[in-house]
């Protein structure tokens, strides 16, 4: 006689989700215990998640920072509990009607996020663009819209859970400023407190313009959403963009570029792709890590002893010093080579995009802050540009001092400078 299992159907999972005696705890530093419900532990558990472990959330910031060496595994799952808590809390509307295939849905691609990135994300566009291989989504229209595809439009307000238009104030967001901070040991404003508070204070309305459903935050929590974009501001300041972390950070697009012919990775259709190609298989792609930086050291190639010995000063600290630096605003930001992805936006405001309603009325339409509240608490610019020189430190002063010049010279001349009034 032979048994087979009998396979869950998929409605009574999707009905039942989440199943409350299925599931994984597991303890975070920043959230505490994590409950991983099924079948999320399955997807947890797959090579293509594993992988994550192997990549950095902060890249190279551990240079500045010894502690920030947590993974994307990690923040992976704080966003996926965060947006676990979040649609919780909006299941209490029942007019939603937020089934538990939205639920489940929404947690997965919290739980997923991250799964495309490649090893030091936040700069391997300077990489790509380098070695000429940047690719378009295939997600977007003509115009660089974003298509959304599953939910029906009454359910739109699901997508600013894990991906909020205006850039900031989403669950991803939530979790790597807390983590981030607590790893590199900076305080900030934004805390796990202010995450609860924004949660208990979200609701969904129809966007004024649009028409379709958005999550909107009540009045009296504009200092807390505040508060996110100035937290992360901070941390771009002490950590991201650190002076050093960003030497580093062209050092390593340097090393990847240098060895990119010479290190490869097998695909599933048994060809071999070089660094810059390896986006172009999948198989090829999910090897890719951190890694690789031990795999160019280690390498016996004499082709790449000129990126082995870059991260060989690296490893002694002898890396680039900045000299000079030359603030030069928003409007300039075209002039950059490379564009780090911080998704920082120079020309407004964090709290000029947010939704909000007036929580002491319980009024149904959306608002934002006043102009009034922008000029007095918050920053004219959301972002600053500036223009940096890096030297070797093994120049002198003097060739230092001629170098400041000449730098400072071209500046004015191509009237780059920022004048504040």
């Amino acid at each position: 006689m032979f048994f087979t299992k009998k396979p869950v159907e998929k409605e009574k999972i999707l009905l039942e989700w989440p199943p409350l005696l299925k599931k994984r705890e597991i303890q975070d530093m920043v959230h505490g215990p994590i409950s991983l419900f099924h079948p999320l532990d399955q997807v947890v558990d797959r090579r293509e998640f594993q992988r994550l472990r192997e990549l950095k959330q902060q890249g190279v910031s551990y240079f500045v920072c010894s502690c920030s060496t947590h993974s994307r595994f990690v923040h992976s799952l704080g966003a996926y509990w965060l947006a676990y808590k979040f649609v919780e809390s909006l299941k209490r509307d029942t007019s939603l009607n937020i089934t538990s295939q939205d639920y489940l849905c929404v947690c997965l691609a919290a739980l997923c996020h991250d799964l495309g990135n490649g090893p030091f994300p936040h700069f391997d566009g300077a990489f790509r663009h380098a070695s000429g291989t940047a690719t378009q989504s295939e997600f977007s229209d003509s115009d660089g819209n974003w298509l959304p595809r599953g939910r029906p439009v009454e359910k739109a307000f699901l997508y600013d859970i894990v991906s909020d238009g205006s850039g900031l104030i989403d669950v991803d967001k939530f979790d790597y400023l807390v983590r981030d901070s607590f790893h590199a040991g900076i305080p900030i404003p934004f805390n796990k407190d202010s995450i609860e508070r924004l949660i208990e204070n979200a609701r969904v309305l129809p966007d004024p313009v649009l028409g379709f459903p958005r999550i909107y935050y009540a009045k009296k929590v504009a200092n807390i959403l505040s508060s996110v974009g100035d937290s992360r501001q901070m941390m771009h300041n002490l950590v991201y963009q650190h002076r050093d972390v960003r030497a580093v950070e062209e050092l390593m697009a340097q090393t990847m570029n240098l060895a990119d012919k010479y290190i490869k990775y097998m695909g599933d259709d048994g060809k071999e792709y070089s660094l810059s190609k390896v986006t172009q298989n999948l198989e090829a792609y999910l090897k890719t890590t951190d890694a690789v930086l031990t795999e160019i050291a280690n390498s016996s190639n004499a082709e790449i002893s000129k990126a082995r010995k870059i991260l060989e000063d690296i490893a002694r600290r002898n890396i680039p010093v900045m000299i000079a630096e030359v603030e030069c605003g928003p409007s300039c930001a075209e002039l950059g080579v490379r564009v780090i992805k911080r998704e920082l936006v120079g020309k407004t405001h964090l709290m000029t995009r947010v939704l909000l309603h007036d929580n002491k009325v319980n009024d149904k339409i959306a608002q934002t802050v006043s102009d009034e509240w922008l000029r007095l608490k918050a920053p004219q610019e959301a972002a600053v540009w500036s223009i940096c020189l890096y030297v070797s430190r093994s120049m002198n002063n003097e060739e230092r001092s001629k170098v400041v010049d000449a730098f400072d010279a071209a500046i004015t001349r191509f009237g780059l400078r920022c004048e504040r009034f």
